[in-house]
């Protein structure tokens, strides 16, 4: 930060089912936030990846440390010299996916990572339960960034 004030961009984003044009998004947002003299970029939950089709899913969700979107946002970030809150993005976990956040430096370094905890699932009488636990799995730790 350049003093007491923070500039910060935050995006809106309509997630694809691939990582690809979920990146071209990202590298587009992070040249306009530098542009508008931002030092930070917040993206929205799933900016990564928002793939309803769970088999299709499987083939790209990976590990955070390989997933294409956090290793394009960290590229960002350095190349900018920007902080990026990614967002979430789908990462592997034991059994089911995790909604996996971090927070990156100008540096392009991974300063905290986060897994969602608190899974919205809703229950409607009448309906089968929905929602996020069927698809992920919750993290078990809060994290403060400094």
């Amino acid at each position: 930060m350049t003093g007491s004030t923070l500039r910060l961009t935050l995006a809106q984003t309509t997630s694809s089912n691939q990582h690809d044009q979920n990146i071209v998004d990202l590298r587009k947002l992070a040249r306009g936030a530098v542009e508008e003299g931002a030092e930070m970029l917040a993206l929205p939950e799933a900016a990564g990846l928002l793939n309803r089709d769970r088999d299709s899913a499987r083939k790209m969700v990976v590990s955070a440390d390989q997933d294409p979107f956090l290793l394009a946002c960290r590229e960002e970030a350095a190349r900018n010299r920007l902080w990026i809150q990614p967002g979430s993005t789908p990462v592997s976990g034991s059994d089911r996916f995790r909604n996996h956040a971090t927070m990156i430096s100008p540096d392009g370094e991974i300063v905290a990572s986060y897994d969602k905890i608190h899974l919205f699932d809703i229950f409607l009488q009448g309906r089968a339960a929905s929602g996020e636990s069927k698809r992920y799995e919750p993290g078990s730790e809060a994290v403060l960034v400094q």
